[in-house]
């Protein structure tokens, strides 16, 4: 008997594999991301910036609602579509090295544009493949958005 939520074994790795792939790049960001440093604190901060707290809530909802929307895409059979994801948790990755590592604003600013001109092509590209999906992963593209605004504050301010 086929339910509402009935799950094929293949699905469920492939929810397991979008999950755990997610939840890997998102402590490798985590990592990476000191808030804390003398350096981060020393920094003009644009006045849309939000206070950390703001951070600490909004990533970990954005990375599972991230992991659901690849995990449903996925399910529809469409690989495909894993590399778009991919690719943006790599690069959201590599923005965190470049600005708290790094310390380059201006080249995280770079790639923040070139982020969310992926973020943009994914939640399109998942849209057209699957409402749910593309719904799920608008946070991300509207984060990243806000992002973009913030680093360019920083970038003008310092």
């Amino acid at each position: 008997m086929r339910g509402v939520f009935y799950l094929k074994k293949k699905d469920i790795w492939k929810i397991v594999f979008a999950v755990t792939i997610t939840a890997l790049f998102a402590l490798l960001s985590s990592y990476f991301t000191d808030t804390s440093s003398e350096w981060y604190m020393a920094l003009e901060k644009p006045s849309i910036q939000p206070p950390p707290i703001v951070f600490a809530i909004a990533w970990p909802i954005i990375y599972v609602l991230f992991a659901a929307s690849f995990s449903v895409l996925l399910i529809k059979n469409k690989w495909s579509g894993a590399f778009l994801y991919i690719i943006n948790l790599i690069l959201t990755t590599l923005w965190c090295v470049l600005f708290f590592v790094r310390h380059s604003t201006g080249s995280a600013l770079v790639l923040l544009l070139i982020i969310f001109a992926f973020a943009v092509y994914l939640a399109i590209f998942a849209y057209n493949k699957s409402v749910l999906a593309g719904i799920l992963i608008l946070p991300y593209v509207l984060w990243i958005g806000y992002a973009l605004a913030i680093n360019y504050g920083v970038v003008l301010l310092n």
